[in-house]
């Protein structure tokens, strides 16, 4: 009989052992979950580029708008006249595009834009693509790009170095 209960003990301990023994796995595994959602630097919200930039204009240089969706759509604003020869203008509509990441805190994107003369519903595309580096705050891009004028039978007719390519400001809620 003294052994049957020595058994039933022993068993009870080992039962005990190996509880305390998952119990505390499962806590260290619990205690580095945290602390790794915690460091700040990592956090998805920084280091990110979706929402919507604001450029800073130059003189002479209307301000522009990107918009960036966080499943890689780009939506761009800028002003409604685009060169489309040394001394003519056009209209042209909000750009839509796609945008991806390239590197640490580097994108890049394309979109296109439909041009339409005076008397002429659709007389060719703009193309824009840039590329942007975000900061280490998340909150201002720099930019270059190259914007691309096609005809109506989608033939370039020429490109140039985009006009305020530069810095944007990240549009933040009540600002």
């Amino acid at each position: 009989m003294t052994n049957m209960l020595n058994q039933s003990i022993g068993l009870v301990r080992l039962t005990k052992t190996k509880f305390l023994s998952i119990l505390g796995v499962t806590a260290l595994v619990l205690t580095a979950t945290f602390l790794h959602a915690d460091s700040g630097g990592n956090q998805p919200e920084l280091n990110r580029l979706a929402g919507t930039w604001l450029s800073s204009a130059e003189p002479g240089v209307p301000p522009s708008l990107f918009s960036f969706v966080s499943d890689g759509r780009v939506i761009f604003s800028r002003t409604i006249v685009t060169p489309t020869g040394p001394s003519s203008f056009e209209l042209v509509g909000t750009g839509h595009g796609d945008w991806i990441r390239t590197g640490r805190n580097e994108f890049a994107c394309t979109t296109f834009l439909l041009r339409s003369g005076p008397t002429v519903d659709f007389t060719g595309l703009v193309k824009v693509t840039s590329t942007f580096k975000l900061n280490r705050n998340s909150d201002q891009l720099t930019s270059t790009g190259t914007v691309y004028i096609y005809d109506a039978d989608n033939n370039l007719l020429f490109s140039f170095p985009a006009p305020g390519s530069g810095v944007y400001n990240r549009v933040t809620v009540g600002q």
